[in-house]
């Protein structure tokens, strides 16, 4: 009995490792990165260069709507907007749409109900996107952060 008693810490110990600590990581490493207004303004800031060069070339691109993802880079002409549309693809951007007055940069995803990222008003109106439930204005005129949740925009409509 007094040998189980001794041994009980480092049975507590292995249960914790084993189970609890294997969870928790998982838990800090996906949601480290969140959606959010202050997220989405750091993504604007350390990618602006790229999001500007990428917003002017849709923007004037004869397409009224459009969704480029990573697999369809290959099809673009400029070589620098080409370039750009790869570093942001790498950093993890899901896709990027023009739809009408809006280019959608989409950075956060939870499966198809939900996404979240920048968004830029061609027009000086607010963005149009499909299922918006969230706009908040960045500090830059014209960017906001948006949150597009289906189930969210469902109940409310």
């Amino acid at each position: 009995m007094k040998e189980w008693k001794k041994n009980i810490k480092y049975i507590v110990l292995t249960i914790f490792s084993i189970a609890i600590l294997p969870i928790s990581l998982w838990l800090v490493a996906f949601n480290i990165d969140t959606a959010g207004k202050d997220n989405a303004e750091k993504y604007f800031n350390k990618d602006k260069e790229d999001i500007i060069l990428i917003t002017d070339y849709l923007v004037n691109s004869s397409s009224k709507s459009i969704s480029i993802y990573d697999t369809d880079i290959i099809t673009i002409k400029d070589e620098e907007v080409k370039e750009a549309f790869y570093r942001l693809f790498e950093k993890k951007y899901y896709a990027i749409n023009k739809n009408n007055n809006t280019i959608e940069f989409m950075i956060w995803s939870r499966g198809m109900d939900f996404r979240s990222g920048i968004a830029y008003s061609i027009n000086e109106e607010e963005p149009t996107i499909e299922y918006l439930t969230n706009l908040v204005p960045l500090s830059e005129a014209g960017w906001y952060f948006y949150e597009a949740d289906y189930n969210e925009w469902r109940l409310h409509n």
